[in-house]
């Protein structure tokens, strides 16, 4: 049930997407927001993601000791915080709305006519809410050098030490593993949860930082007659040899959540890769226009994505 409200209440999401602001969070992620943004560091204790959040979520990741952070519309995050605060979700206006409809058409549809409802409702409680997408961003607390990820199934130094031809023969290999059951190569089931693989990949950027991107639909069954979709995004990087992961959920209007998240880590991450010729090992752009890749560049420096190092040691490798 209060994973439910949590969703119910994200409908007061509010994304303006041509007005942004770059806000930097703990002095280690610059993000490209929409204006009406904001972001709160998670707590253990919080009634939204406590136990449920961070010991079944993030527990195999507890050997980073990361900081936990959640951005969204400044309604949104409100919430979360009157919630923390002690206040009842259930006056906001959204959720008590929903709330008095659910309870007239329980006594007034059968059981499966509900669901139906329900599912058409909660669209129509976002939309109207104009609700967008919400971010669950990740800070490694450690660098990955002093920490032993084998426990998590696979060793991140192997991927490290891994080209771009490499890593895109592993990405082929993985995803076939994680969609076996289903044998289409997209589609991965986890008990009422079913996601419809759109993007995947495993790189290295044109700064030799590995990262992994994936976006998923997603159907998930709430009970036997209410199912939800929506988007999925996935990105993790390493960088300074710390890791970084935004995981992004969408539930209404979501054919352009992807974008927006390209957009939203602009100011601090690349995905633009280099492709390795094993044979000579020459790395070369995917984008030939070296005037952009130096302006490029120049807006990473002016963020503080990177240093004057980094920006002149990478602008002297496009140039020569």
């Amino acid at each position: 049930m209060k994973k439910f409200l949590f969703i119910l209440g994200a409908g007061i999401l509010w994304c303006n997407t041509s007005i942004a602001q770059i806000i930097n969070i703990d002095n280690k992620i610059t993000l490209d927001l929409p204006k009406h943004h904001k972001y709160t560091e998670l707590q253990e204790d919080d009634v939204f993601y406590g136990e449920y959040f961070f010991d079944q979520m993030f527990e195999p990741i507890e050997m980073f000791e990361p900081k936990v952070f959640m951005s969204g519309s400044k309604n949104l995050i409100d919430l979360i915080e009157d919630v923390r605060d002690g206040k009842d979700p259930m006056e906001n206006k959204y959720i008590a709305t929903f709330m008095r409809k659910m309870e007239k058409k329980s006594t007034s549809l059968d059981e499966l006519k509900f669901g139906k409802w329900m599912a058409s409702e909660i669209k129509k409680t976002f939309k109207k809410a104009k609700i967008d997408f919400s971010n669950f961003i990740v800070i490694s607390g450690k660098k990955i050098d002093d920490i032993d990820t084998s426990d998590l199934g696979f060793d991140i130094n192997d991927f490290q030490e891994m080209n771009n031809t490499e890593l895109k023969r592993k990405t082929k290999e993985i995803r076939a593993n994680i969609t076996e059951d289903s044998g289409d190569n997209k589609t991965i089931d986890y008990g009422p949860t079913r996601l419809v693989i759109k993007k995947f990949k495993i790189a290295k950027n044109e700064y030799n930082q590995l990262f992994i991107i994936g976006e998923a639909k997603i159907f998930m069954a709430v009970n036997e007659t209410l199912s939800i979709d929506g988007n999925y995004v996935l990105f993790v990087i390493v960088k300074d040899d710390r890791a970084f992961a935004i995981f992004s959920e969408c539930f209404v209007d979501c054919s352009e959540h992807g974008k927006k998240i390209d957009k939203m880590i602009k100011p601090m991450f690349s995905t633009t890769t280099k492709i390795v010729d094993t044979d000579n090992n020459a790395t070369t752009s995917n984008d030939s226009n070296i005037v952009d890749q130096i302006q490029q560049l120049n807006e990473l420096y002016k963020s503080g994505a990177l240093t004057k190092e980094e920006f002149e040691k990478a602008k002297k490798k496009l140039l020569n």
